[in-house]
């Protein structure tokens, strides 16, 4: 059962690490262009603060599809509905498995090869790998002023292990809860989503919510109300009505 939704849904497997292969090759074209063109002494390495944020943005449209779309196909092909959740489970598994693995060792070519290769673009003699900008102290009085150092400085960075963990399990479990919403209420759905957004946009940087929102017990519940939803998303699919 497994193996079938896998085999029927490569491209939905294949496209995401696509798109995160293509922005991370336009991330390092844009760079090299900026280095050969204004060869500045600091560049900064942002491959593991950005592609983790689109492995995540990927796998909930995927998780998304797969909860609203895949499911109901699996039914139609007169699968179990646990067997159809499962699959929709292990499709989900695998997504994020590849997505996020891809932007770790993009990362980490990044790390490795990124700053030599820079180097070479802007004229500089070698290469520094740092975590923060070099600071010269300022000369004593009447000292010689201290040259610039001409190396470059390429400033790593990426998310901690844990918040790249935070983002493909909560994008897994958004778009999960809002396949399920789809199947449940259909269409209209996404207009009530498109409504939450704009609501929330417009009260984001007000005092009342950003005040709430520093309240300690504000997380633990968030959280609270995400797992009540993956059960209720779990158990909709689970009692789902497939409409012909």
């Amino acid at each position: 059962m497994v193996g079938k939704m896998i085999s029927l849904h490569r491209r939905v497997l294949q496209i995401p690490l696509l798109v995160v292969a293509g922005l991370f090759a336009a991330i390092h074209l844009v760079t090299a262009v900026v280095l050969a063109v204004a060869r500045p002494d600091t560049v900064p390495m942002v491959s593991g603060y950005v592609l983790p944020v689109a492995a995540g943005s990927a796998l909930l449209l995927c998780t998304f599809q797969h909860t609203g779309g895949a499911f109901e196909q699996a039914l139609r092909l007169g699968r179990t509905r646990r067997g159809a959740l499962g699959g929709v489970l292990a499709l989900t598994l695998l997504n994020g498995a590849s997505l996020f693995g891809l932007s770790a060792l993009l990362t980490a070519l990044e790390r490795w090869a990124a700053p030599p290769l820079w180097a070479a673009l802007t004229g500089a003699p070698g290469y520094v790998v740092g975590t923060e900008g070099r600071a010269l102290p300022a000369p004593a009085p009447g000292a010689p002023a201290v040259a610039p150092d001409p190396e470059l400085l390429a400033v790593a960075g990426a998310f901690p292990w844990w918040a790249w963990l935070a983002i493909a399990i909560g994008c897994a479990l958004a778009g999960f809860v809002l396949g399920a919403l789809m199947q449940r209420l259909g269409p209209k759905v996404l207009w009530g989503l498109w409504g939450a957004w704009l609501v929330w946009m417009l009260w984001l940087y007000s005092p009342p919510l950003r005040e709430l929102l520093r309240q300690g017990w504000v997380i633990p519940a968030a959280v609270l109300a995400v797992l009540a939803l993956t059960v209720w998303s779990a158990w909709s699919l689970l009692h789902a009505v497939v409409r012909r």
